[in-house]
């Protein structure tokens, strides 16, 4: 599956500063309103509710950071507040987070514009089967001058048409992809691929963004400690099931009053 370099340019790792230094948590992503007046376009960071809540409860300042390849080739830490991130305001099983920012020019950093989360129904090609990638971060290589971002693939699992239940509780609007990932890409966008035949020996690529991952279901195990007889311990499968949250619902984050009001004030597109 051939995946354009560009794919790597949407995401950030966000992390906080733990009295041991620095962690990185999770992955995010950037959407916005583009503009021809650079000062007229409002930009979002997007990442998973879950990874600031576990921001929230680790940090020792009360900030979420946000590392960013920049265009010289290096990567630079951005502080935010906790309260600068807001979730859904009417449902509170949106396992996503968002918050206003401004980065200047110098990052190498592409927003996903909000134009592609404006459409009431998905393509028709995508489909159970249908692949699909995203970008994220590998939490035991994260890049020691610049974002190190992995790419992982699969496929379209299920188009629920009723809500999921999720292991901790509760249930959610959300679609199922087949993929495996390992910590880190909780927040990273996730994208469907099809090939598109531009000649008799030609391909083009068609993508298009479907939504956030949350994270994987999970199996229990039990593994033999041979070094303490015949006591086993506990271990965690990853099941091969990702669970993503609907670009639709992120939407409904950003155009909700948090944020819509000042768009609509500063005349900038909605």
């Amino acid at each position: 599956m051939y995946i354009a370099p560009d794919a790597r340019k949407n995401i950030f790792f966000v992390g906080f500063n733990s009295n041991d230094g620095q962690k990185w948590d999770g992955t995010g992503f950037l959407t916005g309103t583009p503009a021809v007046d650079p000062g007229q376009a409002f930009h979002y960071l997007v990442t998973a509710k879950h990874v600031i809540e576990q921001i929230a409860r680790g940090a020792a300042d009360g900030k979420v950071l946000i590392r960013i390849n920049m265009i010289d080739g290096t990567a630079e830490t951005f502080e935010t507040q906790l309260d600068q991130w807001k979730f859904h305001p009417e449902d509170s099983s949106v396992d996503a987070a968002v918050a206003p920012v401004a980065l200047g020019n110098r990052i190498d950093l592409k927003a996903l514009p909000l134009a592609l989360m404006r459409h009431n129904n998905l393509p028709s090609w995508i489909e159970p089967g249908t692949d699909i990638f995203f970008p994220g971060m590998f939490y035991r290589h994260v890049g020691a001058t610049q974002n190190q971002a992995l790419v992982r693939t699969g496929s379209v699992a299920a188009f629920p048409k009723e809500r999921i239940f999720i292991e901790h509780g509760g249930s959610m609007e959300a679609y199922l992809v087949e993929a495996r990932s390992i910590g880190g890409s909780s927040g990273s966008p996730v994208f469907a691929q099809r090939e598109t035949p531009t000649g008799r020996f030609s391909l083009d690529f068609e993508v298009y963004w479907i939504g956030l991952l949350l994270g994987h279901y999970k199996s229990p195990a039990r593994t033999r400690r041979e070094e303490a007889g015949d006591l086993f311990e506990e271990a965690w499968i990853n099941m091969g099931i990702a669970i993503v949250v609907p670009a639709k619902k992120i939407l409904e984050i950003i155009d909700g009053p948090d944020f819509r009001p000042a768009r609509l004030a500063a005349g900038a597109p909605t």
